[in-house]
């Protein structure tokens, strides 16, 4: 099994609906995974909480009740289900989990860096 060794080659591609590995094999994302995804990558190399997560699946955003019935449970179940998809490339996706506070998705890079000015 590979490890995620390059680890800024991970990429979302289809509007986020399908994971491009290192070695450019593409892996499906069904709507929870995707939005799961989505946040993690947006927030590369911080410790994002279940309780974010949880609303980001949970679709929060149109009704604040609905992160009550996501519990964070379910976030690792879920978390749990796309490292399994992934390990089925022979990869394995740089995911951690940080103890008492979330998830993390150790990326080489954040954002990508700003242009130069052209009097810098």
């Amino acid at each position: 099994m590979q490890s995620a060794s390059t680890p800024d080659a991970w990429r979302l591609l289809d509007d986020g609906w399908a994971l491009l590995t290192p070695d450019q094999q593409q892996v499906s994302l069904s709507a929870s995974e995707r939005l799961l995804l989505q946040l993690l990558t947006s927030r590369a190399n911080q410790v994002v909480s279940r309780e974010a997560l949880s609303v980001a699946v949970a679709g929060v955003h149109t009704d604040p009740r609905a992160a009550d019935r996501y519990q964070p449970r379910r976030i690792n179940m879920l978390v749990s289900r796309v490292r399994a998809k992934i390990r089925h490339t022979g990869h394995e996706l740089p995911l951690h989990c940080v103890p008492r506070r979330g998830y993390v998705l150790r990326l080489a890079y954040a954002k990508a860096p700003e242009p130069c000015s052209a009097g810098a």
